[in-house]
């Protein structure tokens, strides 16, 4: 088989394998087209080379291609002694991996070096395996480890395309590869008689070796742990950094990071500071929660006094505080934290808040990271008794904030009416809902089994009772929670921001990543937009008092399909904590500025561990296939006739890299046999060289002599166990390394 095309097509198999690494960046375009070229021109190196060009120079230009690639990729220039601009393109692009989500936006530090570079290592692999050390079998290696990463990350059914393509280049060439062996190891009369045999003969060992290595990256893929954010974590302490730009898709991500980073500090007179507010999502698309339409005009900057919480009575008595809050450097955010309610804020900058809903948006380049500034909070005195939270009439809020999508099952639906089944008015609804959420309903908390995907994806999936449903982390309880108080007439909305700080001392609080969380904020007459908590008591310990009312609700809260009977109750059952943040009833570690908690989680290194695990055990299982197919062949072969079992011998000849001269009489390739086994001057006992006598006259008797004699010889000379005694002495000539390779690696099987 021509060289060139062995090369065109493991080439192009591995190039239409790295097309899966598109859904890692937002523009990939760079890679893809560096890689595309590449792959044409070690395809063309291959066509124009002659063949008498030296093998090691043939792998010298492929490999100083890539490399100069991959060197400009990563430093813009080819010239060699810019080391240094190398250097900062690949920590650039680490930095990014490190710190922000998939897929990687163009805004921040381009991950295309790492791109290119994978991209050039698998590449070189591939034309080295199948062209250079002409092992196109192992060529499907790099696939397996280009696809393993990408499963690893992002999951194989985004890839299906790619990997079905990439698959069947690979089956092209063992198949291709395999008949080239047919045709290279003998003419037809030293192989079996019957073209039907033949063809059956080299689709046996190809189609069932490559299907199980397909087979091998499926596996793979299913057993690699899938994150949702960042591909690893090498940043290190110190170098973390938390995004917030899309808050409720940026969140889980930064929840989900090892490293606990201090984001918010603040020096207050309030004796408990509570949850700090950094966006209020109100429209829900059926999809996802998102902050809508904003109404933020120049003359509402954050600069002075800002007007009353939309809907708060002024009867409601309340006590001011004030704080002085100072964000970190690696709060990267494009929303200001602030309180809620609040009548004063002054802080540097263009922020500019929305009068609906009394957060705070940065304008032009205004960015949160690293600034300073004050505020004055009007915390409200509820009380327990109600009297606040009275049903809101309509016109006294958006209308954005009752909309409910057509989207939405009828299960949540129904759902929602059994959970607050009796309610009297709007109130006893809320604490019947919070109630279920944290204890009637039997939720559980946990980031790390929480469904995957969007809040429309994941809603049914979510408030099913049974085996994987009713496990989730905060996003999505406040939005199951805010979606069914809209079905039930209540306007409500989902807020992100920060749990209840971790106390330092002399007034100072600190809010790290750790407290990052989502909760769903109601509307009523008198009291105006309020915060519940959903979320269980082994994340969110404290929901607020007016929440906390006694009720009685329902019976049968397991859903329309059935579930646990729910028990009539008020008070909330710590559950086991799955969450990110200090264990219930123990003080979270204390965070001084400038500092790093250390509060590093595995959850990093058993994904990198076992991707790194993966790849070798799918390698190992493929090898002990080969290994099983080849002793089944043998054991078949020298059960058969003279032929077959003339044919077992050529295989091991060949697995032990013995010459087995082609187009020669069985009698010529006796003698050749003999001569190698007695090669140096080694010692052959009579008997091995009597059963090779038999084994030629066997197949010369079937070949040119009538059918019964050479059966009656078979027969008669136990020609199997002769034939076994001829291959334990050609073992005995081999080299430890070729008894390993004819082992897991024979080479017999591509033919």
């Amino acid at each position: 088989m021509p060289a060139v095309l062995v090369s065109a097509i493991a080439i192009g198999s591995t190039w239409a394998a790295l097309t899966s690494w598109r859904r890692f960046v937002t523009y990939p375009a760079t890679y893809l087209l560096l890689s595309a070229a590449v792959s044409v021109v070690l395809v063309l190196l291959t066509a124009v080379l002659p063949d008498r060009f030296p093998r090691r120079l043939r792998v010298l230009l492929d490999l100083v291609l890539c490399i100069g690639v991959a060197w400009w990729a990563a430093a813009g220039t080819l010239v060699p002694f810019h080391a240094h601009a190398a250097a900062v393109g690949l920590h650039g692009a680490v930095h990014s991996v490190s710190t922000y989500r998939l897929p990687i936006e163009d805004t921040v530090a381009s991950v295309t070096p790492l791109l290119v570079l994978g991209s050039m290592l698998f590449l070189f692999l591939a034309q080295l395996l199948a062209v250079h050390l002409r092992r196109p079998m192992l060529a499907g290696l790099p696939l397996l480890a280009v696809f393993a990463l990408h499963a690893g990350f992002t999951g194989l059914g985004s890839a299906v395309v790619a990997f079905v393509v990439a698959a069947a280049g690979y089956l092209v060439l063992v198949l291709l590869d395999g008949g080239e062996a047919r045709r290279h190891w003998g003419r037809p009369e030293d192989l079996p008689a019957a073209d039907t045999a033949g063809v059956r003969a080299l689709l046996r060992p190809a189609i069932p070796l490559g299907a199980v290595g397909i087979a091998a990256a499926l596996v793979v893929a299913a057993v690699v742990p899938l994150p949702s954010t960042p591909l690893v974590n090498l940043a290190g302490p110190g170098r973390s950094k938390v995004v917030i730009h899309k808050p409720i898709v940026d969140m889980r991500g930064d929840l989900e990071r090892n490293a606990d980073v201090p984001l918010v500090y603040i020096t207050t007179d309030q004796p408990d500071p509570g949850y700090l507010r950094i966006a209020v999502l109100n429209r829900f698309t059926g999809i996802e929660w998102s902050s809508g339409d904003r109404s933020v005009s120049p003359d509402r900057s954050a600069d002075g006094t800002v007007p009353t919480s939309p809907g708060l009575s002024a009867e409601v008595p309340y006590t001011a505080y004030t704080q002085q809050a100072q964000t970190m450097p690696a709060f990267d955010s494009t929303w200001l934290p602030t309180a809620f309610p609040i009548s004063r804020i002054v802080a540097p900058g263009d922020w500019r808040y929305d009068p609906a809903t009394m957060d705070f948006v940065a304008a032009g380049s205004t960015n949160a990271a690293d600034t300073a500034y004050t505020m004055t909070t009007e915390q409200p005195d509820y009380g327990t008794d109600g009297r606040w939270f009275q049903d809101a009439p309509n016109g006294t809020y958006p209308a954005e904030d009752l909309y409910v999508p057509g989207s939405v099952s009828t299960y949540v639906r129904d759902l929602a009416a059994q959970v607050t089944g009796g309610a009297k008015d709007d109130y006893h609804k809320a604490l019947l809902l919070q109630d279920f959420f944290r204890a009637t309903g039997h939720f559980r908390y946990s980031i790390h089994l929480a469904p995957r995907g969007t809040d429309g994806q994941t809603l049914d999936t979510f408030l099913q009772p049974g085996r994987g449903g009713r496990v989730g982390y905060c996003q999505q309880f406040a939005s199951a929670m805010a979606l069914m108080a809209r079905i039930l007439g209540v306007p409500a909305r989902v807020a992100v921001g920060f749990l209840t700080p971790a106390p330092l001392g002399n007034h100072q609080y600190v809010y790290s990543s750790h407290d990052l969380h989502a909760w769903p904020e109601l509307y009523f007459a008198g009291a105006g937009w309020v915060r519940f908590e959903p979320t269980p008591s082994s994340r969110a310990p404290n929901a607020p008092a007016y929440s906390t009312v006694p009720v009685t609700p329902p019976p049968n809260l397991g859903g329309p399909s059935g579930g646990p009977t729910s028990r009539p109750t008020s008070t909330t059952t710590a559950q086991p904590s799955s969450s990110p943040g200090s264990q219930p009833g123990s003080s979270k570690p204390q965070v001084l500025p400038g500092q790093n908690s250390g509060a590093q989680g595995g959850h990093t290194t058993v994904r990198v561990l076992g991707m790194l695990a993966a790849v070798p055990l799918a390698v190992a299982v493929l090898l002990a296939v080969v290994a099983g197919v080849r002793r089944r062949r043998r054991v078949r072969r020298l059960a058969g006739d003279a032929d077959a079992i003339w044919a077992e011998l050529r295989a091991t000849a060949i697995d032990l890299s013995v010459a087995w001269p082609a187009g020669r009489s069985p009698r010529e390739t006796g003698r050749r046999i003999a001569a190698h086994l007695t090669k140096g001057g080694r010692r052959v006992t009579p008997e091995v060289l009597a059963a090779l006598d038999d084994l030629v006259l066997s197949v010369e008797e079937l070949r040119y002599g009538s059918h019964e004699r050479s059966v009656a010889v078979a027969a008669r000379q136990d020609l199997g166990a002769r034939a076994s005694i001829v291959v334990a002495a050609l073992e005995e000539t081999a080299t430890p390394r070729q008894l390993r390779r004819a082992r897991w690696l024979p080479r017999s099987l591509r033919g």
